[in-house]
Order: C-alpha cells, then structure tokens, then sequence
C-alpha cells in the first residue's frame, strides 16, 4: 500500500500534463464542432413531421416546438461537453 501511494504521488505532476494536453484536444474539436455543426442539430419535436423542415415550418406550419438536444455545438460550453460526454461515452 504504501509503495502505491508514493508511485500515485510521484505521478501528479505528469498527470496535470496530461490533463491540460487533453483539455486543449477538447477545446479545439470543440472550436471545429462550433463551425461545422453549430445550429444543425435542432429538430422539430413532433415526430410527425418531416426531417428537414425548417424552424419557421415547424413553429408556424406546423404548430410544433422547436428542440435544442442537450448535446449541441451552439457555444463554446455546449461543445466541449458534448466532446466530453462523447470522449467519456457518458450518457450514450
């Protein structure tokens, strides 16, 4: 036990590394998720409707609500926990 402890120990500074190095591969998927899919993953909540109606369709048209799912690329937050929850495969 007290021979894991001291390893665990001696490995904090490398693992603050690791961190930061992973937090920065989140951070600029997350920029590139931002600028290809921001705004693309919103649909309409009925499902009777078609797949690629618009929101101004589905809201007026139809007289539906239009759903942002948790997991969207709107802002720069949003991203990076998706890309988080995908990378943990949390939540799938």
């Amino acid at each position: 036990m007290r021979g894991t402890v001291k390893s665990l120990c001696k490995s904090l500074p490398s693992l603050g590394t690791v961190i930061l190095l992973n937090v920065l591969i989140v951070y600029v998927f997350s920029i590139f998720g931002m600028q290809v899919l921001s705004g693309r993953v919103s649909y309409c909540g009925n499902p009777e409707v078609p797949t690629n109606t618009t929101k101004i369709d589905c809201e007026g048209k139809y007289g539906s609500k239009w759903v942002l799912p948790p997991a969207n690329y709107n802002n720069i937050f949003s991203s990076m926990l998706t890309f988080f929850e995908i990378q943990t495969v949390e939540d799938w």
